[in-house]
């Protein structure tokens, strides 16, 4: 009996040269997820970044589409050491929120365990809460280092253990670390 595929979009390689999908999913972002994805107001994608967003190898530079009719997003993996790489993902407005972005994360984590990629670095604006807390879900972190208004996170693919607070974890401005809450147990009442 064969599986059923996941509910949701297909998730595949961005093949070298696919510019549409790139300028259709950056289309599909607004301003501030432009804003947010780039960490600078762009109006319209440079040519230069362009080119550089579609010259994917599948082995160095992994980018994975997420498609449904059309796409949704784009993950991509660059590496930048024998073992370590730069992870970003970028998703159309309409599709946040659907699971779109874990699921190329997913992905993405997979293909970077199969390349010995152990430390995947992604460079956050800390005012970008719900990229925190995507990436903060969907791998185990590692140390976090705040340089100016961006937190640079390094994820540990392939281990399931979620974010704990650790010295160096605690990265939202603002937010104290999260303690984990055992359940109480009833105690019986004395009279």
């Amino acid at each position: 009996m064969r599986a059923c595929p996941p509910p949701g979009p297909r998730i595949r390689l961005l093949r070298p040269g696919e510019q549409a999908i790139v300028d259709e999913v950056f289309a599909g972002l607004s301003p501030r997820s432009r804003y947010l994805r780039f960490h600078a107001p762009l109006g319209a994608l440079p040519a230069a970044h362009r080119r550089a967003l579609v010259d994917v190898d599948g082995r160095d530079h992994i980018a994975l589409v997420a498609v449904e009719r059309r796409p949704l997003g784009i993950a991509r993996l660059i590496r930048t050491g024998p073992a370590e790489a730069e992870v970003s993902v970028a998703v159309v407005d309409d599709a946040h929120r659907n699971g779109v972005a874990r699921r190329l994360l997913a992905e993405l984590e997979r293909r970077a365990c199969a390349a010995g990629v152990r430390e995947l670095h992604a460079n956050v604006l800390a005012e970008n809460t719900a990229a925190l807390a995507l990436f903060r879900a969907s791998f185990a972190q590692g140390p976090c280092v705040v340089e100016g208004d961006v937190l640079r996170l390094t994820c540990l693919p392939g281990r399931r253990a979620r974010w704990q607070a650790r010295p160096g974890l605690t990265c939202l401005p603002g937010r104290p670390a999260r303690r984990r809450r055992g359940r109480r147990r009833a105690t019986p009442a004395t009279g």
